[in-house]
């Protein structure tokens, strides 16, 4: 009896008390906690759009949605994952993830969730087509902050946008709390996962650093193909190198001559090209 409760809808919860109270917000609050543990246990090595995915999936179960995505603002609104299908859409359609950046500009601004019981009653929401084609009707949106380590990098600014099949859902205090707090445990994810980022970065740079002054403490020098082949496949573990390579120009400026390249070449062909003095 007790787990047929656990999915309960939010404005059930207040309207039960006494004696059963107990068996309404018991299992209620364990799947809370579990949500949360199952966010907080995200492998924080995975890349960014992995990890929204997998919160996006995780709130659409929590909350009986019917389809979520998460919105990203950077230099204009995009949209970076999603979860869920609406039914009478094909999979894919882009129509799926219609947005109202008026609305989301207002989250992000005051910080706050917003929601829409009924979107045929909402006037800001222009394009309600595409959601009443595919039966949604009701949203929550989340606002998504994660704050840099450095002044010099404006925060990260987004939305969760939760959909819902239901007109005029009633959406509870109790809702909004839940849906913020878990917007935070993703904040703590993507933290850990800069962090990981940065002691690794370090590590790296200091490797290289190192092997530098330990030439210099030999007696050798440094040339530029020696500082590239060290820096460039040690810096390819942090950031995506597809390709790099090195030039140099020949006394006579006639040719450009290839003297290292990462993923290192096998031949030695085409070492050398044409190379015309734009001045």
């Amino acid at each position: 009896m007790v787990e047929k409760k656990t999915n309960l809808p939010f404005q059930c919860l207040p309207n039960n008390a006494g004696s059963s109270n107990s068996e309404v917000i018991y299992p209620f609050v364990n799947r809370l906690i579990r949500q949360v543990e199952t966010i907080l246990n995200i492998d924080p090595s995975l890349n960014d759009k992995e990890i929204f995915h997998l919160v996006s999936k995780s709130i659409v179960e929590f909350f009986s949605a019917e389809f979520a995505n998460i919105w990203i603002f950077d230099h204009g609104w995009r949209c970076l994952t999603s979860s869920g299908q609406p039914v009478s859409l094909p999979e894919g359609d882009k129509s799926a993830m219609t947005f109202d950046a008026s609305i989301a500009e207002e989250v992000i601004r005051t910080c706050k969730s917003y929601s829409i019981s009924n979107i045929l009653k909402e006037d800001r929401w222009k394009d309600k087509e595409a959601l009443v084609k595919s039966g949604i009707y009701s949203l929550l949106f989340v606002p998504l902050v994660i704050h840099q380590f450095s002044s010099k990098y404006s925060d990260f600014l987004g939305i969760f946008q939760i959909l819902y099949k239901d007109q005029d859902k009633t959406f509870t205090p109790l809702e909004f709390e839940v849906a913020e707090m878990l917007a935070r445990r993703v904040s703590y994810v993507l933290a850990q996962k800069r962090i990981r980022g940065l002691y690794k970065y370090n590590a790296i740079k200091d490797k290289v650093a190192e092997q530098i002054f330990l030439r210099l403490a030999q007696g050798e020098g440094i040339k530029m193909v020696d500082l590239f082949n060290s820096a460039i496949p040690a810096l390819s573990e942090i950031i995506q190198i597809q390709r790099c390579a090195l030039f140099s120009i020949q006394r006579d400026r006639r040719e450009i001559l290839l003297e290292a390249g990462y993923p290192p070449r096998n031949t030695e062909s085409e070492k050398s090209v044409p190379w015309t003095n734009p001045t």
